[in-house]
């Protein structure tokens, strides 16, 4: 593949940042990335327009909810990182699940699940959108950082995150 195939899943409303993110990469000065949009929202016409505004309508997809898994994981085993960038929630576990690192903002509003990112072994924190765009240079000159971390973000849902190990995490301190 030769662009750098981004993926966000969830609600589109205000408190997730797409907005920011749509910023940030218009910025971006090379056009050899992607971003799959999943999810639907009050937000989604006003995010469709800022991309318009942008002239970024080859790069970013409004997919829509998908209900099917099997959908879903095809869009996940295109992606190389996954965006929850203001708010960390079960789009994190997810993306890890699907061996999918995760670029999230520190200040992102979790239930705990951003603790599962980790730079450069789950994911990437970011501080703010010029670090974001910074990280997106980064990753598009370095494509093979994905496929490597790939592993290490599977690995540390199976082994971390899924139900059964939090059961066995949570009986072994009882």
């Amino acid at each position: 593949r030769e662009n750098l195939s981004l993926i966000f899943i969830g609600t589109l409303n205000k408190r997730k940042g797409m907005d920011l993110v749509i910023r940030a990469l218009a910025e971006v000065q090379l056009r050899n990335w992607t971003l799959d949009i999943i999810g639907d929202g009050p937000e989604k016409e006003t995010l469709e327009n800022l991309v318009k505004l942008h002239g970024l309508e080859e790069q970013i997809n409004f997919i829509g909810r998908i209900h099917d898994k099997a959908i879903q994981r095809e869009y996940f085993k295109k992606a190389d990182f996954s965006i929850s960038y203001l708010q960390a929630g079960l789009s994190v576990l997810t993306s890890l699940a699907y061996g999918v690192p995760v670029i999230v903002n520190y200040k992102a509003i979790s239930g705990g699940e951003i603790e599962n990112v980790r730079n450069f072994i789950t994911g990437f924190k970011v501080s703010n959108e010029r670090e974001f765009l910074s990280l997106l240079h980064f990753l598009i000159r370095n494509r093979s950082i994905s496929s490597n971390m790939s592993f290490s973000a599977k690995e540390h849902y199976w082994t971390k995150c899924n139900p059964e190990s939090f059961v066995s995490q949570l009986a072994s301190i009882l």
